[in-house]
């Protein structure tokens, strides 16, 4: 180990003395190879997911190379005037690392050179001009730093070990409990109308429903032509003769029809009438001639009914006057329910009236129809 020499007591400040030449860097010490990267486990078959198997373990770092020996560094030669820049040294090969040698020990410091004497304060006068700088005292040698040692070689990379099998899925967790319904949002806008689908082919005919009643087959429809009467009567001898039709249960002369089967009827006559003569006396106001479509078996009772029309006119002291018109038409039309049995006529009620009408003139008589319609 160098000496290590005492610090001189500072003077003047020297001529920079030339900078040593910097010691040749030790050689970087390789670096350790890297270990080789292990094979890539087989990859287990997918199941159900378990516990993560246990991370392989590292493999051991190398040992750091040996670190080259740093080169001695120079005497520091005394400070003197600032000199030429010595040339830079050549850059010594980078030497292999190896291990880290022992630090060496540190050298002892020199002793402090005595503090030069405080020169008195002069006299402040006159700013002159600045006196020259004193030299600098010769610095003191710094001790050798110890030699460091080799740095280790860098050890191979251990390889990666393999990669565990994956373990079985755990089994899957009891579903929790269904969450509190939330509040139905805002109904949102409605859509456009979606395009009209292709019509669906016609479905196959449903089967013929079985065939309903005769509407009205059970009935008859007759004519009368004309008749003179002056009395109440039933109207006889009637013709079913094409446009009009007849039922084995009308008897068109006797004028009528037994009703074969109970049910419901509809009943329509008009009757057309003139009088034979001009009115010449009025008539009391009891009289009241209509005609009536009447069933007189098992009991008499007029079923549809309607008055000739009288004119009753009183004037003061001109004209009192009530009288039948001397043409008119009375139409009766009613629907009844009749018993199986039952006899259907249509008569002329005069009511009181002594006058004789005309039913009919040939072409305008009397239509009498019934129908069961239920």
């Amino acid at each position: 180990m160098p000496c290590v020499c005492p610090t001189g007591p500072t003077g003047a400040t020297g001529a920079t003395g030339a900078t040593g030449a910097t010691g040749a860097t030790g050689a970087t010490g390789a670096t350790g190879a890297t270990g080789a990267t292990g094979a890539t486990g087989v990859t287990g078959a997918t199941g159900a997911t378990g516990a993560t198997g246990a991370t392989g373990a590292t493999g051991a770092t190398g040992a750091t190379g040996v670190t080259g020996v740093t080169g001695a560094t120079g005497v520091t030669g005394v400070t003197g005037a600032t000199g030429a820049t010595g040339a830079t040294g050549a850059t010594g090969a980078t030497g292999a690392t190896g291990a880290t040698g022992a630090t060496g020990a540190t050298g002892e410091t020199g002793a402090t050179g005595a503090t030069g004497v405080t020169g008195a304060t002069g006299a402040t006068g006159a700013t002159g001009a600045t006196g020259a700088t004193g030299a600098t005292g010769a610095t003191g040698a710094t001790g050798a730093t110890g030699v460091t040692g080799a740095t280790g070689v860098t050890g191979a990379t251990g390889a990666t070990g393999a990669t565990g099998a994956t373990g079985e899925t755990g089994a899957t967790g009891v579903t929790g409990a269904t969450g509190a319904t939330g509040p139905t949002g805002v109904t949102g806008v409605t859509g456009p109308t979606g395009p009209t689908g292709a019509t669906g082919a016609t479905g196959v005919t449903g089967a013929t429903g079985p065939i309903g009643p005769n509407f009205a087959s059970t009935g008859f429809s007759a004519f009368l032509s004309t008749l003179s009467i002056a009395t109440s009567t039933q109207l006889t001898n009637w013709s079913t003769a094409s446009p009009y039709y007849g039922n084995a249960n009308f008897n068109a002369v006797t004028g009528n029809f037994t009703v074969p089967t109970t049910g419901r009827y509809t009943i329509l006559a008009t009757i057309n009438y003139s009088t034979t003569a001009a009115v010449t006396v009025s008539l009391g106001a009891g009289i009241n001639p209509f005609f009536a479509v009447q069933r007189t078996s098992p009991s008499a009772v007029n079923l549809v009914s309607g008055f000739l029309p009288i004119l009753n006119v009183n004037v003061a002291l001109l004209l009192t006057l009530r009288a039948v018109l001397g043409t008119g038409e009375i139409t009766l039309a009613g629907d009844v329910s009749l018993s199986a049995g039952d006899v259907i006529g249509l008569f002329y009620n005069a009511a009181g009236l002594t006058i004789s009408i005309n039913i009919g003139n040939g072409t305008t008589g009397v239509v009498w129809s019934m129908h069961q319609i239920a």
